[in-house]
C-alpha cells in the first residue's frame, strides 16, 4: 500500500491585470455571494439563476457598483501560484475511456500548482481572457491509496488548454460571449436541473438582453462527437431506419421517407426568459432543444423560435424548465425548480414514459453587524428513472469533453444525471478580505441508469416502458462531507484546502459492496 504526498513547489513571476465590464464573473465568486446575500438580507430576491453574468450585467443588476471606465487597448498577465500537498484515496482500481462522474468533478476542483490568466480589454466593453492551469493528472487519483511525483509527467499534466477562453462584449443591457467559460442556470448550490452549474466548462455562444425586471438569456454550445465502439454501432444502426409508427403511430408514419444520420455532431441550445415583478420574487421558464446526428437546422436554435415545435424525433431531444425565487422577509430566501423532459400524452410519443426533475432549497443568511456573511442552505433534488435518457448516445443529454485521454461525459441538466435523489446541508462562510469558507453535508441515492450503453449492447433507454420515479435497480447510496477553503492571509498570498470523503454503499451498483473514497490537498498560493 501507498500513501500520497505530492508537494508542489514553483517560483513564480507577476505581471498586472485588471477587470472589464465584459468580464465574466462567476456565481460561486466571493463578490456575486456578497452582492447575493447583501439583496437577500435587505429582502430583495437574488436578480438573476445564471451562473455566469458579465460584470456589466452584474454591476446594473445586483451590486450597483461602477465600472472602470477604461479608455483604449490594455493587456495584462496573471499568475497564481500554490506549492500544495494533497492525500487520497479512490474506490476506482482503474478507469477505461470515461472518466468516473464523481471524479471528473472531485478532480475539477483540486488545487491548481500554476494558473496563468492572460487578458486583453478595449475600453471597458470588450474584453478576451485566456487562462492556463497546471495540476495532477486525473489518471493518478485512482487505484486505491495512491503516489505520484510531481516531477514525473506521467502524474503531472496541463489541463484543458486552455480552461477557459472567451472574448466578450458588453454594453448597457446587452451582451454576447463566444468561447469556453463554465454556465449553469438555477439557484442549487450541489446541482441545477436545467443547466449543470458544475460542469467544468462549456464550448458556448451566449447572448444576454436584461434590465432590472427582465431577462432573455440565449445560450449555443456543441459536445465532442466522438463516440467508442459500442456507442458507434449503436448509432450508425439507428442510421439505417426510423421507427416512426412509435413516435407518431402507423398513419403518421406513412407520410414520411425514412431518415438517416447525415453528420457526427451534437449541439445543444437554451434559452430562457426571466421576469421579476416585484422585488421579493421572480420566475422564469425555459427550453433546452439538444440536436444529434446532423447539423441544426436554423429553426432549432432560432433564439425566439419554439423548441418544442422543431419536431424532429430522430435528431432532437427536448427539456422544458419552469423555476421560480422568493424572498418572504430579510434573510430568507426559497427556490424551486421543476423539469419537464417528457410527458406520456395519447397518441404523441405514446411509449416514451413521463420523465420529470423537481428541486426544492431555502437558504437562511444569518444577520451580522460586521463585514463578513454566513448563510446556511437546504437542498433536496428529485429526477426520474428516465429524464435525460434517449435511445441513441446523440440524444443522451450529457455533453462529452475529451481531456486528458479520457472522455468526461457531463450531464447537461443535474450534476448527476437522471435516476437519482440527493439532500444536502450547505455551510458559508465569507469575510470582508473574501475568505471563503464551504462545507457540505449530503446525501444521493443513484439507480442504475447511466448514460453509457448496457453489456447486451443498448442504450437503457431502450426498456423504458412505463414512468418510474425512485432511482432503479440496486441504488448506490453516497454519504459525503465536502470543505473548501480559501483564506486570504494579505491581498496577494492566501491558503487553500480542499477535504472530501465519501462512505459508499452498494458500490458499482453491487449489493453491500462498501467503499470510501477521501481527498485532502492544502496549499499556499501567491496572486499576482
Amino acid at each position: 500500500m501507498k500513501i500520497v504526498l505530492s508537494v508542489f513547489i514553483i517560483f513564480f513571476i507577476s505581471f498586472q491585470s485588471f477587470s472589464n465590464g465584459a468580464e465574466i464573473i462567476y456565481k460561486n465568486s466571493a463578490e456575486y455571494r456578497k452582492a447575493e446575500f447583501k439583496n437577500i438580507g435587505s429582502g430583495k430576491a437574488a436578480s438573476g439563476s445564471c451562473n455566469a453574468i458579465t460584470r456589466r450585467e452584474f454591476s446594473n443588476r445586483l451590486s450597483a457598483t461602477p465600472i472602470n471606465e477604461n479608455k483604449g487597448f490594455n493587456s495584462g498577465v496573471d499568475f497564481t501560484l500554490t506549492p500544495y500537498a494533497s492525500g487520497f484515496f479512490s474506490p476506482f482500481a482503474s478507469y477505461e475511456k470515461t472518466y468516473p462522474l464523481q471524479m471528473v468533478y472531485l478532480h475539477d476542483k483540486s488545487i491548481d500548482a500554476l494558473r496563468i490568466k492572460a487578458d486583453i480589454e478595449y475600453e471597458e466593453s470588450l474584453y478576451l481572457k485566456f487562462t492556463y492551469g497546471l495540476s495532477s493528472s486525473a489518471k493518478s487519483i485512482a487505484d486505491g491509496w495512491n503516489a505520484h511525483h510531481p516531477l514525473n509527467p506521467d502524474f503531472y499534466s496541463p489541463a484543458d488548454s486552455p480552461d477557459e477562453g472567451y472574448i466578450s462584449y458588453a454594453k448597457n443591457h446587452f451582451s454576447l460571449t463566444i468561447g469556453r467559460f463554465r454556465g449553469g442556470i438555477g439557484h442549487g448550490l450541489i446541482g441545477n436541473t436545467f443547466q449543470n452549474g458544475k460542469a467544468p466548462y462549456y464550448d458556448q455562444i451566449q447572448l444576454n438582453l436584461y434590465s432590472n425586471k427582465f431577462k432573455f438569456y440565449f445560450m449555443l454550445g456543441s459536445s465532442n462527437h466522438q463516440l467508442n465502439k459500442e456507442e458507434d454501432f449503436i448509432q450508425d444502426r439507428r442510421s439505417d431506419y426510423t421507427d416512426y409508427e412509435k413516435t407518431w403511430g402507423t398513419a403518421y408514419n406513412n407520410r414520411h421517407k425514412q431518415s438517416k444520420i447525415s453528420d457526427n455532431s451534437k449541439m445543444f441550445v437554451f434559452h430562457r426568459v426571466e421576469v421579476s415583478p416585484f422585488d421579493k420574487f421572480s420566475f422564469g421558464i425555459g427550453e433546452m432543444n439538444l440536436i444529434g446526428g446532423k447539423f441544426p437546422d436554423l429553426n432549432q436554435i432560432n433564439p425566439l423560435g419554439i423548441y418544442h415545435d422543431t419536431y424532429d424525433p430522430d435528431f432532437h431531444s427536448y427539456t422544458f424548465s419552469i423555476d421560480a425565487s422568493f424572498v418572504p422577509s430579510p434573510n430568507h430566501f426559497l427556490f424551486s425548480e421543476l423539469l419537464i423532459n417528457e410527458i406520456e400524452v395519447t397518441g404523441e410519443r405514446n411509449e416514451d414514459p413521463t420523465a420529470l426533475g423537481a428541486q426544492i432549497g431555502y437558504w437562511y443568511i444569518l444577520p451580522t453587524k460586521s463585514s463578513s456573511f454566513h448563510r446556511i442552505a437546504f437542498e433536496l433534488t428529485h429526477i426520474d428513472t428516465w429524464t435525460y435518457s434517449d435511445n441513441v448516445p446523440y440524444l443522451t443529454m450529457y455533453q462529452r469533453q475529451y481531456r486528458n485521454q479520457f472522455n468526461y461525459d457531463i450531464p447537461l441538466g443535474y450534476s448527476y444525471g437522471g435516476d437519482c435523489e440527493q439532500f444536502s446541508i450547505i455551510y458559508t462562510y465569507i469575510s470582508g478580505n473574501n475568505t471563503m469558507i464551504d462545507v457540505t453535508l449530503s446525501h444521493l441515492s443513484k439507480g442504475e441508469i447511466k448514460f453509457s450503453p448496457l453489456e447486451d449492447g443498448t442504450m437503457p433507454y431502450e426498456n423504458a416502458e412505463k414512468w418510474q420515479a425512485r432511482p432503479s435497480g440496486t441504488v448506490e447510496q453516497w454519504s459525503s462531507i465536502d470543505m473548501t477553503s480559501s483564506i486570504f492571509l494579505d491581498s496577494t498570498k492566501s491558503i487553500e484546502t480542499t477535504a472530501m470523503y465519501s462512505y459508499i454503499q452498494n458500490f458499482n451498483h453491487e449489493k453491500d459492496n462498501t467503499n470510501h473514497l477521501l481527498y485532502i490537498s492544502a496549499g499556499l498560493s501567491w496572486h499576482f
